[in-house]
């Protein structure tokens, strides 16, 4: 079995991680920010209270954008890490059934991703794994997550 590494992100690395994202995004225009359930939602409640302008989504359906020109709207989808991308690629794929304009943006990413968020901070190998500060540091790791095709 492959060996497998934790990564600690500290709430200290967590803010710095956000400053540099915050940095990034401040050239991009977005109406509303949505981010999956989970280790999304840190993330997606922090630049909410940054870009207070925008709107934060907390369901992704079709009431999600609740007036005005779907086309005048961009979403900002956030998550953690991008590990094998099935996440965002489910994410993707129901932004493009609903018609949604958007753009994807994680902390990580992993070489075995499956899909490529338009803006991530950092690289990672695949066989780190990532605990971020609001998961238990002690939690089993998912192995069988970790090493699926």
């Amino acid at each position: 079995m492959n060996k497998i590494t934790r990564k600690f992100i500290s709430y200290s690395d967590f803010g710095r991680l956000m400053d540099q994202l915050v940095e990034k995004l401040k050239q991009e225009k977005f109406t509303h920010i949505y981010g999956p359930a989970r280790g999304a939602w840190p993330i997606a409640v922090h630049l909410s209270n940054f870009f207070s302008e925008t709107k934060l989504i907390e369901q992704l359906d079709k009431s999600a954008v609740a007036s005005g020109d779907i086309k005048a709207t961009k979403i900002l989808v956030v998550d953690d890490v991008c590990d094998s991308g099935e996440t965002l690629e489910n994410v993707s794929g129901k932004m493009q059934e609903l018609g949604y304009n958007f753009l994807m943006a994680v902390l990580h990413t992993k070489p075995r991703r499956s899909i490529d968020p338009d803006i991530y901070l950092e690289e990672v190998p695949s066989d780190i794994w990532i605990n971020y500060p609001w998961e238990k540091s002690d939690a089993e790791i998912n192995k069988d997550y970790m090493f699926k095709k």
